[in-house]
């Protein structure tokens, strides 16, 4: 059984697949809590379903497209999900915070890795040490994945900066301005600095809707 707070349909809101019509599975519950969290109400609410009514759900929109998210969902076990998913022919974007092991989940074929890496901005505990962080996810993500950085500030700009240095992730890179939609500042100094194979990231959902990305 799985814990789930929302099964909805909208647009991939970011990332490398922004634009294309989705089902968001959203589960509930997190492992952390950001200061900019914007999906709070996930942390204590959600029912129960089993990996068939999630399929059942999943079956009546239009799209082959899936982005398990959450809270976070890999604090649960949702290998039969992704397996049964993906097996049916479904692509699927798993979001993830990066302190659970990812490595299992790249093993299905059209099962993308999105992982957020914590800046000092979201105040989780520990952050300077990053101890919280499954460090060995960023290695094993592949040109098939993506990591995402949150950024408020220049400390967080160049905490960044310096987990690129350290690791050298070999999936696409995304910068995204904390709030999702004003990234001016964060995009002159990408332009300064010329960072290579990071893009600025936006939230889209935000520009259409102002809100998480939630059903329309």
């Amino acid at each position: 059984m799985h814990n789930v707070y929302d099964i909805f349909y909208s647009l991939m809101g970011e990332g490398q697949f922004i634009g294309v019509p989705t089902v968001f599975v959203r589960t509930a519950g997190c492992n952390l809590k950001c200061s900019w969290c914007d999906s709070i109400e996930t942390f204590d609410k959600g029912s129960k379903m089993s990996v068939n009514d999630i399929i059942k759900k999943i079956k009546t929109f239009p799209t082959q497209m899936i982005c398990l998210t959450g809270g976070e969902p890999l604090i649960q076990d949702c290998e039969d999900l992704v397996s049964k998913l993906t097996n049916m022919g479904y692509t699927i974007v798993i979001e993830t915070n990066g302190t659970q092991d990812v490595r299992k989940y790249q093993e299905f074929d059209n099962s993308f890795i999105s992982m957020d890496v914590k800046t000092p901005s979201s105040n989780i505990d520990d952050i300077d040490n990053c101890s919280k962080t499954d460090w060995n996810n960023l290695s094993a993500l592949t040109m098939n994945d993506e990591v995402k950085f949150i950024i408020d500030d220049v400390k967080d700009y160049e905490f960044s900066k310096n987990v690129l240095s350290m690791y050298k992730p070999k999936c696409k890179v995304f910068f995204n301005p904390k709030g999702g939609i004003n990234g001016k500042k964060l995009s002159k100094w990408l332009l300064r600095d010329k960072l290579p194979g990071v893009r600025l990231g936006i939230q889209l959902h935000k520009l259409l809707w102002g809100k998480y990305q939630k059903s329309v």
